[in-house]
């Protein structure tokens, strides 16, 4: 199961079908988390919550992994940030609801239809996001450079009565 997701420093749980929807649970196996702000290590747990996070489909079914991430106590007392979240890693982007490999397939065939046909093709393959979603992720892309513009041309047309 570890090799068919990769999700590094992760554990992954046992999967459990409901309601043709697979559901992993998953947490991380670090001891410790590095603060976001100013670079040290904590082992102190404040709290937790579990994160979301949509995978591939898995033979028409939808797959979600459910992260528990971990809220800790920085131990620097010059530190703004007295409490910071565990970053999951390279697979998963920050306040991410979606796996890297998740947004890039869909990226890739969103780019080439609307919102709501890339919303409708996605729900057909077990990715279902809504429309403004679809659009977000378009959004999210840079816009490739075309180079230097060398020639611009403008048409002009008459418009008569008559």
């Amino acid at each position: 199961m570890v090799a068919l997701f990769s999700l590094s420093g992760i554990s992954l749980g046992i999967a459990k079908i409901i309601d043709g929807n697979i559901s992993i649970p998953a947490y991380s196996k670090q001891k410790f988390a590095t603060c976001t702000c100013c670079n040290k290590k904590s082992k102190r747990i404040h709290s937790s919550y579990i994160r979301v996070l949509r995978d591939l489909p898995a033979s028409t079914h939808c797959v979600s992994v459910n992260l528990t991430v971990r809220k800790f106590f920085c131990k620097n007392p010059k530190c703004e940030r007295k409490i910071f979240t565990e970053q999951p890693g390279p697979e998963i982007k920050a306040y991410s609801r979606m796996t890297n490999r998740t947004r890039e397939t869909l990226q890739k065939f969103l780019i080439e239809v609307s919102a709501r046909k890339g919303s409708y093709i996605a729900n057909l393959i077990s990715l279902p996001v809504s429309p403004s979603t679809a659009l977000r992720i378009v959004d999210s892309l840079p816009i490739p450079s075309r180079g230097k513009v060398t020639v611009l041309a403008l048409m002009i047309g008459h418009i008569g009565k008559g």
